[in-house]
């Protein structure tokens, strides 16, 4: 039985949803707002808008087909046993299904939540505007790290890939266990203090100032160092650095940055450079 997470369940159905881009970045000036800083504004929030209302359709989707299952097909759900430090069959659908309900709505709720941060900023100017969002602690999905209880409940994936199958939710877990396709299933706390050991490894190599990138450029350098890392170094797990890495960037953001971040205390500058582009899926 392979254990793998709800994040990872709905990342994989994210990557592969279709939905219009949200784009504001062309909006002109207004108010008191210059149009650099209009456009640097919706230039990070746009990304962080399209890959929430992603999240919250593959949510959508999973939730009725769970919802649909006949008695005799109903999932199995399991949770990361942190002392015993791996999954065991757990009565935590209730709760899942109701994290699930919720998060429908993170698109919703983070498109507002900037909507109404721009029209707040309109008569107040540059500096209002390049403030952090307000974000209600119920609001759900946190873009940049967090909301570890979807990375502690899931499933069995065998099991889950043949629901996804049938009812013909497009995902990249594979076809059945072992399949080549599909990405690094995070496990729990043995995989995370794996990539927290190999994170500073790479961090005391390269000497990066964290606090002045983005999560998305952190993300990417860390990948293409190990990717390039002639070294290869096998972890107690079987697993090398650059298999720790093979994750899509909602998984790192939301399995491993918000768990390091608050365990290092790391707080993100306003207005951090970064010279990665903005990717359109």
């Amino acid at each position: 039985m392979e254990f793998i997470t709800l994040t990872d369940v709905l990342v994989s159905i994210a990557e592969n949803v279709e939905y219009p881009y949200h784009n504001q970045k062309t909006l002109a000036y207004i108010g008191k707002i210059s149009e650099q800083a209009t456009h640097t504004f919706w230039a990070v929030h746009d990304e962080k808008i399209e890959w929430a209302r992603r999240m919250s359709y593959a949510a959508q989707i999973l939730n009725q087909a769970l919802h649909d299952l006949p008695d005799s097909q109903q999932l199995q759900w399991m949770e990361f046993d942190e002392a015993k430090r791996f999954a065991v069959r757990a009565n935590v659908r209730q709760e899942g299904i109701d994290m699930l309900t919720h998060a429908t709505g993170w698109g919703s709720r983070e498109l507002k939540n900037c909507c109404d941060h721009f029209r707040n900023a309109i008569t107040q100017g540059d500096d209002a505007l390049a403030m952090p969002v307000f974000r209600k602690p119920d609001d759900g999905l946190t873009i940049d790290g967090g909301f570890l209880r979807f990375a502690h409940i899931g499933f069995d994936r065998t099991a889950l890939v043949s629901i996804l199958n049938q009812y013909g939710i497009n995902h990249t877990l594979g076809g059945s266990s072992g399949s080549k396709k599909k990405p690094a299933t995070v496990t729990g706390g043995d995989t995370y203090n794996l990539r927290e050991k190999s994170f500073n490894a790479w961090l005391e190599n390269s000497r990066v100032n964290i606090t002045a990138l983005k999560v998305k450029a952190i993300f990417e350098q860390v990948k293409v160092h190990y990717k390039q890392d002639k070294q290869v170094v096998a972890h107690t797990d079987g697993q090398t650095d650059e298999e720790l890495w093979n994750i899509s960037l909602g998984s790192f953001r939301t399995e491993f940055w918000g768990r390091y971040a608050d365990t290092h205390r790391i707080k993100k500058k306003a207005g951090r450079p970064s010279k990665v582009k903005l990717q359109r899926n």
